[in-house]
């Protein structure tokens, strides 16, 4: 009785203690996400130095490394002493509003080429490719982009993207057949979605610092987003040349801004041994923090010493470094899981109604407007990139990507039933509609019995299901699958595993916006298409709950000891939960043991 009772306090205490622990092991975790944990090294880690003052005030390191008398001092927290970092990574991803453009342009391109007084003529097929030959050059693109962000820095390449997007814009507008077009087209997805949007990345998390650089690269989808949705406003008024005219003004407004508050990456200043500018670059960013200006010159030269290692060691292991990517299981595992999670991404639809939002109603004999239905896809995309940033952090990825799939998988089914009833025709045993006097009827029904078979409320539920797809996807299905190609991968591989799932990522793109209109062709109607990306994101359900890690508040090294030693993240999950409670009881019984021998021991003496 007396040893349960010794049992059950120790059980308790050893509860709260491992309590405690899981607190400080999540307050690791969010630090070493942020870019401020001990798998940084090197480079990384040096730049860290330069955002928030080295850990201590140690004057120096084991190996020489200088520290000013000023590093245990703590920085400034004040807003204005973030402001120049902020308008620096503002600036540079604001051209990704330029690739929100480009990605929405098809929308309200298409119905345009497609009215019988258009002076353009182009077959199904190539308004297909029209439409997404933009996703199949992002994969191209990102091929050159890297060795010329390397060569000529980021905020070069960012401004000189400019030059291949006013040439697409121009092509567009002029265009006076299919060629021109699509190659327009194809310039200004390479520059927007590679040369624009990559090194714009790169830049903020190289300069933002590990607070900020979550909020601040959460921008880039927003303006992707708010592009989208000034395409859909403007595109219901505008002729599709004149709108290709006005989007050339998107770039050049983000050069000027980046020429008023976008210094160079002081990261890369320093890998190219250009000492002196790097050191303005990071006096122009702590411009208005007294003590990262204090320590500007150590933490430089400390930059340049690190860049010079970095070199070394990527001479010394560049094969083994790209064989650890598919033969270790922490490299090929994570590719394996996030190649899946895009192929169920993009033919679950997510993208087709991005690329085809007015023929998409259309296709559903929508009674509301197509262009004003597009605009509310516009708007519910804005609102929900904004809300799925605060979600993401409140409830995780696995159980924000699960309901947002079975979301999309329930509104999708939903919207393919009622568009069945709306488009059947007798081949399928259906009644067919017809239009008479501008009023819809079922053929061989009177007006009374026409009503009464197919309520006006019938039409408005493929809307409303639509509508409500758009938002479940935004919520996880579109955004978690881009967010974890920085967290699956261990760091080693992260770069060679976010460049290539990002490139099978536009593959699938590609694919599957060039194959909505054969699809609905082959399957038989719209209806069947809806049906389709339903049980895909069903089947991301699935696979999800299967095979994907909880990535929130989770350790890099916890991440990669899933892809270690288990395929099945629910047994994985189970063994760690009985682990945890072995332990617990045994230093529990361990405990108890050790009061007994203590107590034994007193009366002994006594």
């Amino acid at each position: 009785m007396m040893r349960n009772r010794i049992l059950s306090r120790r059980f308790n205490r050893h509860q709260e203690k491992n309590k405690e622990e899981e607190e400080e092991e999540e307050r690791m975790s969010c630090e070493e996400r942020f870019g401020m944990g001990r798998t940084w090294s090197g480079e990384k880690e040096v730049f860290l130095n330069i955002r928030n003052g080295p850990p201590s005030s140690i004057k120096g390191s084991a190996n020489g490394s200088p520290m000013s008398d000023t590093s245990a001092r703590r920085p400034s927290s004040a807003s204005s002493a973030k402001l120049p970092e902020v308008l620096a990574c503002c600036s540079a991803l604001s051209f990704h509003f330029a690739l929100g453009l480009v990605l929405a342009f098809s929308a309200v391109l298409l119905p345009q080429l497609e009215d019988p007084n258009s002076d353009l003529k182009i077959s199904k097929e190539e308004a297909s490719l029209v439409a997404s030959v933009v996703a199949l050059s992002v994969p191209l693109g990102s091929l050159m982009t890297a060795p010329v962000m390397e060569a000529l820095g980021r905020v070069r390449t960012v401004q000189l993207a400019t030059a291949p997007y006013l040439l697409g814009c121009a092509l567009i507008a002029l265009a006076n057949g299919f060629p021109m077009l699509v190659a327009g087209r194809f310039l200004t997805g390479v520059a927007a979605g590679t040369f624009g949007a990559n090194p714009a990345i790169v830049y903020t998390t190289e300069v933002a610092r590990p607070e900020l650089r979550g909020s601040l690269i959460s921008i880039g989808p927003f303006m992707v987003s708010l592009g989208t949705f000034v395409t859909y406003i403007v595109g219901a008024y505008l002729h599709w040349r004149t709108l290709a005219w006005a989007y050339a003004a998107a770039p050049i407004l983000t050069v000027l801004l980046m020429l008023l508050w976008t210094p160079e990456s002081p990261l890369w200043l320093a890998s190219k041994g250009r000492q002196d500018r790097a050191l303005r670059s990071v006096r122009f960013l702590a411009r208005r923090d007294p003590d990262k200006l204090a320590r500007a010159e150590a933490d430089v030269a400390a930059l340049v010493r690190g860049a010079e290692e970095r070199r070394a060691a990527q001479r010394r292991g560049v094969a083994a470094f790209l064989a650890t990517l598919f033969t270790r299981r922490s490299g090929l595992r994570p590719l394996l899981v996030i190649t899946v999670l895009f192929a169920m991404q993009q033919f679950s639809g997510i993208y087709v109604t991005l690329f085809f939002a007015v023929s998409f109603f259309k296709d559903v004999r929508s009674p509301l407007n197509p262009n004003t239905a597009s605009m509310l896809v516009g708007a519910i995309r804005v609102v929900c990139s904004i809300q799925a940033t605060f979600m993401m952090r409140r409830f995780g990825r696995r159980p924000l990507l699960m309901v947002s799939a079975g979301c999309c998988a329930l509104s999708m089914a939903v919207s393919g039933y009622f568009a069945r009833m709306i488009t059947a025709t007798p081949d399928d045993g259906g009644a067919q509609m017809v239009t008479v006097n501008g009023s819809s009827a079922v053929a061989g029904l009177s007006g009374d019995e026409a009503a009464a078979s197919l309520a006006p409320w019938v039409y408005w539920v493929p809307v409303i299901a639509i509508l409500v797809y758009v938002y479940g996807g935004m919520l996880g299905l579109l955004t978690i699958p881009w967010t974890m190609t920085a967290e699956l991968f261990a760091p080693r591989v992260r770069s060679l595993g976010q460049g290539v799932s990002v490139a099978l990522a536009n593959i699938f793109m590609f694919a599957a916006v060039q194959s909505y209109k054969d699809l609905a062709t082959l399957l038989g109607g719209e209806w069947a298409v809806h049906w389709f990306y339903a049980s895909v994101s069903l089947s991301g359900v699935v696979f999800t709950y299967l095979f994907v890690p909880e990535t929130h508040r989770r350790t890099l090294a916890e991440i990669e000891e899933y892809f270690d030693t288990s395929l099945l993240y629910p047994a994985y999950q189970r063994r760690r939960r009985q682990q945890r409670d072995g332990l617990v009881v045994n230093r529990a019984d361990a405990e108890v043991s050790a009061d007994a021998n203590g107590t034994k021991g007193a009366l002994l003496s006594q």
